[in-house]
């Protein structure tokens, strides 16, 4: 791995006016771990492809380590980028919206063989069909919704 450093690194687009990046200036330290976090079209994307080599930068410099890659083919820089795609929902808060992927791992209760819990003596009066313990999916379902809750 190497530190990565943006120096007033600038992009426009032909026909546009607005710059789809902006005088960036970021230095990433090898091995630091950074995430880079935007409303659309904020530059993200296009950033990152500019590190990749994949854009021109129009100002300014892109370095890997001590090495200038403004000019140099994605190929010799060595850069690979994966996108993952997402979705947000619009009526979750954005804590919720950030654990959702996270919630969304967990084994569903229809995947879960269902179980019953253990019920009363089935000779004492108060056990009756109503008031029979709920299935273990039945349980997992209501800790999920309250789960959605936050």
């Amino acid at each position: 791995m190497a530190d990565v450093r943006y120096a007033q690194a600038t992009r426009i687009y032909p026909g546009t006016d607005a710059p789809a990046v902006d005088a960036l200036d970021l230095h990433i330290a090898d091995g630091e771990f950074m995430v880079l976090v935007g409303p659309s079209g904020s530059g993200k994307t296009t950033a990152l492809r500019m590190l990749a080599g994949l854009e021109e930068v129009d100002a300014g410099a892109v370095f890997i380590g001590d090495r200038d890659v403004t000019d140099a083919p994605p190929k010799e820089r060595d850069v690979s980028m994966v996108f993952q795609n997402y979705a947000l929902y619009p009526y979750l808060t954005v804590a919720a919206n950030i654990a959702n992927p996270v919630t969304a791992a967990r084994p569903t209760a229809s995947s879960l063989p269902a179980k019953r819990l253990p019920t009363r003596n089935a000779t004492s009066p108060a056990s009756a069909d109503a008031r029979a313990s709920p299935t273990i999916s039945t349980l997992r379902r209501a800790t999920t919704r309250a789960t959605y809750r936050c």
